[in-house]
């Protein structure tokens, strides 16, 4: 079979995806994260701040559930394509059971200790050296590659309860309503200070968000502008894990990665 089965498995990811960004796209639409203004008695500045957030679609979490647990599963079936070849078809020696290639896995550690544990195991042992010597390479481990440590936890974490997903926000604000009067003054977001004119990127996410989060502060008795308007996205979200990451962004990225870990391993396989 080669990597037909890994490959199926990162085609039915990107399905996933395909799916996910309808599914973000008009949960975003419908616009229903309400800002609300008010003025500082102390300052004078007018804020912009949440009223309300929506609770993310229960939808989008299966949906990014479905993504992770295919690329993971992705990098298991290259494990067991990996010990096939290198035992000729014949498995894990010494298993009693009769499933030669029970319990084979892709090894990703929680630290560099954990993970040379997973290794020693013989469902990892059998893939052989060369094998394991590439694995080695991809450093597939907490403070290693990261990403990689982060799909498999979410993996985990998603058998037993959905991938938590949050509205994040401030990926973008159109003040042009306020340069009706440009000045030359900062102004104050949340954690970032920016000139008029400029705009914060998805870098600069305000997550998780709740009601009373101040997303914008003008200046000293400035107008309050009903126009200006706010951008929303959803974020990857579970602490300790992966904390405010665009969520789009993040399940391409590691579906990239996996693809082409994948196809690293095309010389071993064929």
């Amino acid at each position: 079979m080669g990597l037909e089965s890994s490959l199926a498995k990162i085609d039915r990811a990107k399905k996933h995806i395909v799916e996910l960004d309808a599914a973000i796209d008009t949960f975003l639409k419908a616009d229903l994260n309400k800002v609300g203004t008010k003025r500082d008695p102390q300052s004078r500045e007018p804020v912009y701040y949440l009223v309300s957030v929506a609770d993310i679609p229960v939808e989008v979490a299966a949906i990014t559930g479905d993504i992770i647990h295919n690329l993971r599963s992705a990098l298991d079936h290259l494990a067991y394509q990996l010990v096939f070849m290198n035992t000729n078809g014949l498995g894990i020696p010494g298993k009693l059971n009769r499933d030669p290639f029970r319990n084979v896995y892709f090894p990703i550690g929680d630290c560099e200790e954990r993970y040379i544990t997973a290794k020693a195991s013989r469902e990892v042992k059998a893939m052989g050296q060369k094998a394991l010597d590439a694995i080695d390479s991809i450093k597939p481990y907490k403070g290693g590659e990261d990403l990689l440590w982060q799909l498999h936890k979410l993996d985990n974490t998603d058998k037993h309860r959905l991938v938590i997903t949050v509205s994040s926000g401030l990926e973008g604000l159109d003040n042009a309503p306020i340069l009706k009067g440009v000045y030359p003054e900062t102004t104050k977001v949340p954690g970032l200070e920016f000139k008029w004119g400029t705009y914060p990127t998805g870098a600069t996410f305000l997550c998780p968000l709740k009601a009373g989060d101040v997303l914008f502060t003008d200046l000293p008795d400035a107008e309050v502008q009903e126009e200006v308007t706010f951008s929303f996205d959803v974020a990857l979200h579970e602490p300790g894990v992966i904390e405010c990451k665009p969520l789009r962004e993040t399940v391409k990225e590691m579906a990239d990665l996996v693809s082409n870990i994948i196809y690293d391993f095309r010389s071993m396989i064929t």
